[in-house]
């Protein structure tokens, strides 16, 4: 019997060829990426080079032990040898193809992704840079789920004192000095302003108050579901335009209701809708107001914008980022009356604008 000698050196690849050698019959060239690939299949290779390297003798050892079938075997020889060799090298010029490929694309997916997220990431650190740059800290009245980042410039207007009981047992009542006393006229619903003095005002209105007011009460009191119409009807009076009813062709139109997102893109913030109203009081060009109607649930809420038009300091532009901020939980107030009329921290109700 042929004895068959193996080869066990580890520096050699299929059938006694280096690796340098083998690599370029596969057909691959020199780069950092193949070199690794090259070197991990090197090791599956080298320890299984004896089965490789004992192919040829295989072959030719099997040829001579049944020669009968010596015409349907691959006989040894240089061509069976180069037969084989080149089967091998196909074999493993696949492999190392399909082996690039997935770690490649693996490679690129990982980096993607992470390159997305450092976008992101330096995105979002901007965004909220410029609101930082463009509002103030967060104004909010927690008890009735309200918030919002008021725009640079404008400070806080400060409320009146709750109605108090006097002596004779009269309520009285301070006047709210926030009020757009230049219009001639009380905006219902009050909660919060502010103002840039002399040049601008931001007006914060809701129907909470109405909810309030009629819990418990055996007195007529506003509608809380009308708050945005009976809000409607003061600004008409007190700028003297008539609302239309149709809806504005586009943002730039004045006296109509232009429905709006903001912000237009949901990149950082969840957008709100709203309905935009541009007034001018023609009458007097002093004045210019811009409006935004809210819903939240049955919570109504509205921004007022006045400002003089010869003089718009961009406040529209610092009231729409600011609205990008505004929070409004769709939860109608509930107001425990304590002994004495007191709400829990010792506000009193105060009495609706209607």
């Amino acid at each position: 019997m042929k004895t068959i000698k193996l080869s066990t050196s580890p520096a050699q690849t299929p059938f006694g060829q280096s690796s340098q050698d083998f690599r370029g019959k596969v057909g691959l060239s020199d780069s950092p990426q193949i070199n690794a690939l090259s070197h991990t299949l090197r090791g599956f290779v080298t320890s299984n080079s004896t089965e490789f390297d004992a192919l040829p003798g295989m072959v030719e050892n099997r040829a001579t032990r049944y020669p009968s079938r010596a015409g349907r075997l691959m006989t040894s020889g240089p061509d069976s040898t180069q037969r084989c060799e080149r089967k091998t090298i196909r074999f493993w010029r696949c492999g190392l193809v399909a082996l690039i490929g997935l770690t490649g694309g693996l490679s690129g997916c990982g980096q993607s992704t992470y390159a997305e997220r450092v976008n992101r990431s330096r995105d979002l650190l901007a965004y909220h840079a410029r609101l930082d740059q463009s509002l103030q800290a967060e104004w909010a009245r927690a008890d009735w789920g309200l918030a919002l980042r008021p725009p640079v410039r404008f400070r806080l207007m400060p409320a009146p004192p709750p109605p108090k009981a006097n002596e004779e047992g009269l309520v009285e009542v301070v006047p709210d000095t926030r009020q757009p006393a230049y219009l001639g006229v009380e905006l219902p619903g009050l909660v919060a302003a502010w103002e840039v003095p002399g040049e601008a005002f931001i007006y914060l209105c809701s129907n909470h108050q109405r909810f309030v007011d009629s819990q418990g009460s055996t007195a007529t009191v506003a509608e809380p579901e009308t708050f945005l119409a009976d809000l409607e009807a003061v600004l008409q009076q007190g700028f003297e335009f008539t609302l239309s009813a149709e809806p504005a062709r586009g943002p730039a139109e004045r006296h109509a209701k232009f429905a709006e997102r903001i912000p237009l893109s949901d990149q950082f913030a969840a957008p709100k809708a709203f309905d935009s109203i541009r007034i001018e009081k023609e009458s007097d060009p002093k004045f210019a107001a811009h409006v935004y109607e809210h819903l939240a649930g049955r919570i109504q809420v509205a921004l007022i914008v006045v400002y003089a038009p010869a003089n718009p300091g961009n406040f529209e532009n610092g009231a729409r980022t600011a609205l990008e901020t505004i929070r409004v939980e769709p939860v109608v107030p509930r107001a425990a009356v304590q002994p004495g009329g007191a709400t829990p921290g010792g506000i009193a109700p105060r009495p609706s604008a209607f």
